[in-house]
């Protein structure tokens, strides 16, 4: 399964530099705020993401008065990753010492899931929002799908310029088969991941989470045209509407996904902690999913899970992480909270303290340099 065995840290943020030896299992990861605990979790997920979970610029990840950031993982199965973010010479990643063609290489190697506090905007943000959280599931299980959708974004890109452009009909029809083309290979597998997801969120709602969430878990799925209308005869109806736009208006770029809880909308009906576990069990479910496809596991990363939850749903979370058997960093102010929940209870489980940037390896009476 995929894990962190070593992981190596200089230059982030306002962490001191560090090197760790994960548990397989929890990692607890507490202190007071703006300590680093977010910092720590940030620094890993460069690992699969490439880039912040927190901002999309660069500047702020690397600490003042460094040139790089610095990320580096020994891997428990073997092999390694590396990122390195420079001020002057962006962004290198590396697979088992070796540079690496694109971020997406990690990715597949290391599938992260992050719970934080913006993981919210999958209910109530924008339909791009949902569409990263759709396809992050699609990337890992439907191996076609990276291509698909890398053609799709090149046709819709030349699509779009030649709009812009106010370009003949002639020159924009190559483009719009394109789109259409790959956007139908997109739409499909899409649209076959949520059926899967939906029936494993159901079972784990209807014997854990019916009773808090006030009813049955729905997604309803939108491919971002017609479902009646093929997408190709849409776009050469609406060209010249698509023209006075300036870019195109049907396509899997639009599509989108509702989720609803006894037939309502859960942006509008459920309480910030009724939606952080409804957040909580879909991340679950996606790694159930792939876990079940392709037999590889995720890495979570859990910042602040007491914050919006009671006792007895942390502990509903954390029970169901156990349940996958994945490696998961979870951050608290107070330790003694979560320790009290039987999933942290093992000997597996590692508490590290984080005060000012430095990170010390603890256990319940004892504090020891990591």
């Amino acid at each position: 399964m995929p894990s962190l065995s070593r992981l190596t840290v200089t230059g982030v943020r306002n962490l001191a530099p560090l090197s760790l030896n994960p548990s397989p299992s929890f990692n607890l990861v507490h202190g007071d705020n703006g300590s680093g605990k977010t910092s720590l979790l940030e620094a890993i997920s460069l690992l699969s993401m490439g880039r912040s979970f927190r901002t999309h610029q660069q500047k702020p990840l690397i600490q003042d008065g460094e040139a790089n950031a610095v990320v580096h993982a020994e891997m428990q199965e073997g092999g390694s990753l590396g990122v390195r973010k420079s001020r002057r010479e962006g962004t290198l990643v590396k697979l088992n010492g070796v540079r690496a063609a694109s971020v997406s290489e990690l990715a597949q190697e290391l599938p992260i899931q992050i719970l934080h506090a913006a993981s919210f905007q999958v209910l109530d943000g924008s339909p791009s929002d949902r569409r990263a959280f759709l396809d992050w599931g699609v990337f890992h299980v439907k191996h076609r799908f990276i291509a698909a959708w890398r053609n799709s974004r090149r046709a819709l890109s030349n699509r779009n310029v030649l709009l812009k452009q106010n370009a003949p009909a002639a020159a924009i029809e190559p483009w719009s088969r394109e789109l259409a083309l790959h956007a139908e290979e997109v739409d499909a597998l899409r649209q076959e991941y949520v059926n899967t997801l939906l029936a494993g969120i159901q079972t784990m709602a209807a014997t854990e989470l019916l009773d808090v969430l006030g009813g049955a878990v729905e997604i309803r799925y939108w491919r971002g045209w017609d479902d009646a209308t093929p997408l190709a005869e849409l776009l050469q109806r609406h060209l010249e509407r698509e023209r006075k736009a300036g870019h195109t208006l049907y396509g899997p770029h639009r599509a989108d996904l509702r989720f609803l809880v006894g037939g309502r909308d859960c942006s509008s009906t459920l309480s910030r902690g009724q939606a952080k576990l409804l957040i909580s069990v879909l991340k679950i479910a996606q790694a159930e999913q792939l876990q079940a496809e392709t037999s590889k596991q995720s890495v979570f990363l859990v910042d602040d899970l007491p914050s919006e939850l009671d006792r007895f749903n942390q502990e509903r979370i954390l029970s169901l992480l156990a349940v996958l058997r994945s490696q998961v960093f979870v951050t608290a102010i107070d330790p003694e909270v979560l320790l009290a929940v039987p999933a942290l209870a093992g000997s597996q489980t590692k508490l590290f303290h984080v005060k000012h940037g430095k990170i010390s390896q603890s256990d319940r009476g004892s504090t020891d340099p990591v």
